[in-house]
């Protein structure tokens, strides 16, 4: 199996589910979006540590994690996983 380029977009809200804002007060609609190529098998594991390291900083947050992947026909991003945080749930799209 060889490994996939995605793309990690991290949301986070604060405990009453609104979008965090910055010190301007513009709302932040992810506090982190990076690439990362990685196995798909291999991608559960990854987000369960992931999540648990953000819910640890932040232990009062709604936390959710997506994973995209570039479709190269139609040049629009898929979603292909994501991870409910305060549930511990993992969806393969």
């Amino acid at each position: 199996m060889e490994k996939e380029k995605y793309n990690i977009v991290i949301e986070v809200r604060d405990s009453e589910g609104k979008l965090i804002t910055d010190s301007n007060g513009a709302k932040q609609l992810s506090l982190s979006d990076y690439d990362i190529e990685l196995l798909p098998s291999d991608m559960e594991s990854y987000l369960t540590k992931l999540a648990i390291k953000l819910k640890a900083f932040m232990p009062d947050r709604k936390i959710d994690i997506e994973v995209y992947v570039h479709n190269s026909i139609s040049r629009t991003y898929m979603n292909m996983f994501s991870y409910y945080v305060d549930e511990n749930r993992f969806i393969k799209h």
